[in-house]
């Protein structure tokens, strides 16, 4: 998770691991996304700018050496659990809304019938065949 953009949303990724038996040669930071993955997110980098873009929303790049401090990362993500766009927020409710929705087979006859009693035999007829085909 990226939790300065989003603290709900999640990405999946498989990373290529590599193991360090001595800490001391062990790099300062917990993973490295390649290019084809970033590509894949969408993540854009910007180093004229300094700015990564993920979902639209512009955040600019860190020193390395600023994160190493102890608690740095934490306090990030503490003070970026409110950040969340309002964007992304409708999307997920919109996304949940249809995810949860019961779909079931329209009585496509039936609906015509009742709802479209302005329409002339013909009309309903028309509605019929075009609902039916799509």
């Amino acid at each position: 998770m990226f939790p300065e953009y989003s603290h709900s949303k999640r990405f999946s990724i498989t990373p290529d691991i590599v193991e360090f038996d001595d800490l001391k040669l062990a790099p300062p930071f917990d993973l490295i996304i390649g290019t084809a993955t970033m590509e894949d997110l969408g993540i854009i980098l910007d180093f004229e700018t300094k700015m990564i873009a993920i979902d639209g929303m512009n955040l600019p790049m860190r020193n390395i050496k600023n994160l190493q401090v102890p608690g740095t990362q934490f306090q990030i993500w503490k003070n970026s659990w409110f950040v969340e766009p309002t964007v992304t927020g409708d999307a997920i409710k919109r996304a949940i809304k249809k995810l949860d929705a019961k779909y079931e087979q329209a009585d496509l006859p039936k609906i015509v019938q009742e709802k479209c009693a302005h329409l002339t035999s013909e009309e309903k007829s028309a509605l019929l065949k075009l609902l039916t085909e799509f």
